[in-house]
């Protein structure tokens, strides 16, 4: 037969207090009995502040604070009302832990339910939590999660799922990413050859443009410069109000449209070309001047809309004759922009 600790206690005091008493009687003298050994049924209610230094039972309900200051175990279910202070070094809980209070725990393994309406505060080197099924982390106020230390790598991975990032204010920065605006910093994003990195949404903006676009729905916004080191498809519009640098072939399977405007020449108004092809009209005949050039083989197109003779004075442009142009109705009259002049390369009258 297998007997547990306790019952041996109890054995051995009983049979010291026979002893004893078998003395006592034999000689006439009284001798007193020694303590009999702590008793502590299987099933344990206990109101008040309690203290155990190793505790073994089945259930357990403390309704005021609990301190347990060595190992425990606890083979049913445990409710402790009050504050719980674990300075223990193994604890394991078989059935429910229900806390009401605060908990501080050194060391406690739980195989059922842990159930703790205050509040947890884990201090050590670290924990472990190893779930078969889902969880949930839930706060009502501004929250954290944080590592510290050069180089410690912190990992959000769902190894056969997705992951849902989402932040619901309604701010320009409900969901931002910082790199800590360091030199040596950045955000790198690795995506699968197939699937791709895809936005959907309003305007891209990267550097903190001003572009104006109709709409700002998929919309790309570059503050800076665009490299392409490989192959750039475009399947909408391309608007820059800057130059476009290429180095490689460039493949137009539409149209191309140069920059277009209508423009009323005042008398004595000097216009700096700002796109390629210009509608002139005007009140009647006016003299007007083109402003100088800045980019080597900007061309430039003046187009005449009405019966009004516009004429060209001889600054900042060179023609075919030394001379100033005058633009007519349906005149049409080609320019090249090197260093700071106009080059005319071709004059069309009434084209």
């Amino acid at each position: 037969m297998n007997l547990t600790e306790k019952q041996k206690q109890w054995i051995a005091w009983i049979a010291m207090a026979l002893v004893i008493t078998l003395i006592s009687t034999f000689l006439g003298v009284k001798y007193p009995i020694p303590q009999p050994p702590p008793f502590l049924p299987d099933d344990i209610a206990i109101l008040g502040t309690t203290h155990f230094t190793n505790i073994s039972v089945e259930d357990a309900a403390v309704t005021d604070d609990l301190t347990v200051t060595d190992d425990a175990t606890i083979g049913g279910d445990m409710t402790v009302s009050g504050t719980s202070t674990w300075g223990c070094s193994d604890t394991t809980i078989s059935g429910d832990l229900t806390i009401t209070g605060t908990a501080t725990a050194e060391d406690a393994i739980i195989t059922d339910t842990l159930d703790v309406n205050g509040d947890i505060d884990l201090d050590g080197d670290g924990f472990d939590v190893n779930i078969t099924s889902s969880f949930s982390v839930d706060a009502d106020a501004a929250s954290n999660i944080n590592v510290a230390g050069a180089g410690v790598t912190l990992t959000l991975e769902s190894e056969a799922g997705t992951i849902i990032i989402k932040g619901d204010e309604a701010a320009a920065d409900a969901i931002h990413l910082d790199a800590n605006d360091a030199v040596t910093t950045g955000i790198d994003i690795d995506v699968g050859s197939v699937s791709g990195l895809t936005i959907d949404g309003g305007m891209v903006d990267i550097g903190g443009g001003t572009c104006g676009v109709a709409d700002s729905d998929n919309d790309v916004c570059i503050a800076g410069v665009l490299e392409v080191d490989d192959e750039f498809e475009l399947d909408g519009a391309l608007d820059a109000d800057s130059t476009a640098n290429i180095a490689g072939a460039l493949t137009l399977q539409a149209l191309l449209y140069p920059s277009f405007a209508d423009e009323t020449i005042t008398d004595g108004e000097t216009l700096t070309p700002t796109v390629t092809i210009y509608n002139l009209d005007s009140g009647g005949a006016v003299t007007m001047t083109l402003g100088a050039c800045s980019t080597d083989g900007q061309p430039l197109i003046l187009v005449g809309d009405d019966a009004n003779n516009i004429t060209i004075n001889d600054t900042n442009v060179r023609t075919n004759d030394g001379d100033v142009q005058v633009i007519g109705q349906y005149d049409v009259i080609t320019w090249v922009c090197i260093d700071t002049e106009w080059v005319e390369i071709s004059d069309t009258a009434n084209s």
